[in-house]
């Protein structure tokens, strides 16, 4: 048998409109270029009661808090998600960015790295995110 390559979480998180409070799950846009439209995190819902049924709770969330999983948690195992705060040793205090087609670490001195599972889960530790700060 092959070994399989683990399969990429696609994960999102958002601030809730509502109560400012963080939700995880998939991302997605109702009423694209409407008056209405509304960014959404989705999290699917599996309902146990007598008839089980799937569906998708979708909750409003603020766009400039959309943030998606890197796939990668650091040192203490935390998850870590775009537009997040880090420390870096050697480094210091880096932000979390989506460029050039890769997630990277961008340092307040212009310094700049792909994020890697060795450099995250050695290197990094997550202190907070650019919305809370």
């Amino acid at each position: 048998m092959k070994n399989r390559e683990k399969m990429r979480e696609t994960k999102f998180r958002g601030k809730r409109v509502d109560n400012g409070e963080w939700v995880y799950g998939y991302y997605g846009v109702k009423g694209e270029g409407t008056e209405i439209e509304q960014y959404c995190i989705m999290d699917s819902v599996l309902n146990s009661g007598t008839t089980s049924y799937f569906y998708f709770s979708d909750i409003e969330v603020i766009p400039e808090t959309v943030g998606q999983f890197t796939g990668l948690t650091d040192k203490n195992g935390v998850k870590i998600y775009e537009g997040d705060a880090c420390n870096v040793k050697g480094k210091g205090k880096c932000c979390v960015v989506f460029d050039y087609g890769c997630f990277i670490f961008k340092g307040e001195s212009g310094w700049q790295n792909p994020i890697t599972h060795q450099y995250s889960s050695e290197n990094c530790e997550v202190t907070g995110n650019i919305h809370e700060q």
